[in-house]
């Protein structure tokens, strides 16, 4: 099967569907998909479309990167893609209850610290969106993609 990422010209969306015309008239059914097809294609469509809108931001704060972690306990590997912003907070929280400055905050916490981060974060996107059809459709196409998976996992 061919990457979506590569493939993608047009998407349509019904309502229980999303089939993505490809560019050699191939129709690639996002419900014909396996787990393993559908994760393989959310990291693709993810690095894609973080890399556009690092591209098309200029607020460095906001850019998005991911990384592959293994999660404690498994060995399995997971891509995890944030915000410099929370890197920043992660790693400069580390260094101050390292050095007996505060205690170690949780990543909730964090979060939570940095909401008004994460709205200007948003807003970015949402105003990328608006002017960016192709990081609108990868958008539509991620969100779809994310649903069915979580429909197969159930």
């Amino acid at each position: 099967m061919k990457s979506l990422t590569n493939l993608i010209v047009a998407a349509t969306l019904s309502c229980a569907t999303m089939n993505i015309v490809a560019a050699e008239d191939q129709v690639v059914v996002i419900e014909d998909l396996s787990r393993s097809e559908l994760r393989k294609e959310i990291v693709l469509i993810e690095q894609e479309l973080y890399q556009m809108f690092n591209d098309n931001n200029s607020a460095v704060e906001l850019e998005i990167k991911c990384e592959v972690l293994m999660r404690t306990g498994t060995h399995i590997p997971a891509q995890a893609c944030e915000p410099k912003f929370m890197r920043d907070a992660r790693a400069q929280n580390a260094a101050d209850s390292q050095f007996g400055i505060q205690t170690l905050i949780q990543d909730s916490e964090l979060r939570q610290y940095h909401a008004g981060d994460y709205e200007k974060l948003t807003l970015a996107m949402e105003g990328l969106a608006e002017e960016n059809g192709n990081f609108s459709q990868l958008v539509m196409i991620l969100n779809k993609l994310n649903a069915r998976l979580a429909q197969l996992e159930r």
